[in-house]
């Protein structure tokens, strides 16, 4: 199972910016080995989350929108190919018309047979 801490940010008129919360350097899911430690997980990191929900093998939290990203390493401040791998929020542009820019975000796995577009679109939004 894995977690993903998910924040809804600034929205200007379809495109929504939302950051996921991905280790190795943003490239992959965080692994989970049921509810209690995904909940242990966010406590540990700080994360205050509006809603907890499990839709598969994936545990969504979605992450009050007022929560300061700026504790945490973000995608920008580490090149790739960095190691350690770290833990990090990874933006992503999410538009609201149905098809177009979203489709890109099938190529981007971030676990084996997850995209970050199945997991964008099935995240509950606020």
């Amino acid at each position: 199972m894995f977690i993903v801490p998910i924040l809804f940010g600034k929205k200007s008129g379809h495109i929504t910016m939302i950051w996921m919360f991905l280790e190795r350097n943003g490239n992959h899911l965080i692994s989970v080995d049921g509810l209690a430690e995904a909940k242990e997980f966010l406590d540990q990191n700080g994360f205050e989350y509006t809603s907890l929900t499990k839709r598969d093998t994936i545990f969504y939290a979605i992450i009050n929108p007022s929560a300061d990203l700026s504790k945490f390493y973000t995608w920008t401040e580490v090149p790739p190919g960095t190691i350690p791998t770290k833990e990090l929020w990874r933006p992503f542009i999410w538009s609201s018309v149905e098809h177009g820019t979203n489709e890109f975000l099938k190529s981007v796995q971030l676990a084996p047979s997850i995209d970050a577009y199945n997991l964008i679109s099935n995240a509950e939004t606020p």
